[in-house]
């Protein structure tokens, strides 16, 4: 009677794992460099799918547990929010202005005047620096000019409302670490918001992107 087992190598490596799907996706591409793929190309997968898991078989047959090593490449979907209003509050000079003085010694600053709030004011400042010698503190004199401003409501046009609405869609794209220049294809929405005050708008966009996400086991 003989007994018959498959011989099994261990690696020993401390950081054997499995390839999963980090989004959701369309493969277009698969590249093993160790391990086995479950998917191929054309295959749809979800978040949290196997995509190459760690065992193999070498060149002489013997099955391998290792880390899975891949590159695999999928259509992803992104989505982007952005909204803007239909009235912008512009700043208007009244032509009323006040001053403020600030001396400054070494790190302690001597406020000479009172400060305005930026909300109804827009700063300047103008400096200027004494040096004493090198025993001596520095000086420093700031002039502050605050100009007053009142705030004018304009409105503003639908389609111009809609670009400003897409770029800050865009740019919340960007945050999540989109590349716009890989965009493949898009798709839009927009409403009005519920005071109709504003534009809503939602761009998906697709992109061709590396999918695996190494899982240790």
């Amino acid at each position: 009677v003989i007994n018959v087992a498959e011989q099994v190598e261990y690696s020993t490596q401390e950081n054997k794992g499995e390839l999963y799907a980090g989004k959701d996706g369309l493969i277009t591409d698969v590249l093993v460099l160790k391990g086995t793929a479950v998917v191929q190309t054309g295959d749809t997968v979800r978040a949290g799918d196997l995509l190459v898991k760690g065992e193999y078989y070498d060149q002489w047959g013997r099955k391998q547990i290792d880390s899975a090593e891949a590159i695999v490449r999928a259509r992803v979907w992104h989505q982007g929010v952005g909204e803007a209003g239909f009235n912008i509050w512009e700043p208007q000079e009244t032509g009323k202005k006040r001053y403020q003085f600030l001396l400054t010694i070494g790190s302690l600053a001597i406020p000479l005047g009172r400060s305005y709030p930026l909300e109804n004011y827009i700063r300047t400042t103008r400096e200027w620096c004494l040096s004493l010698g090198r025993a001596m503190l520095p000086l420093r004199w700031t002039k502050v000019e605050y100009r007053q401003v009142e705030y004018i409501k304009k409105p503003v046009p639908y389609e111009q409302a809609r670009r400003l609405a897409r770029e800050r869609a865009l740019k919340n794209l960007e945050k999540k670490g989109v590349d716009l220049e890989q965009i493949q294809a898009e798709r839009e929405e927009e409403f009005l918001i519920q005071d109709g005050e504003g534009i809503h708008y939602t761009l998906w966009v697709e992109v061709e992107e590396e999918l695996g996400v190494f899982s240790p086991q």
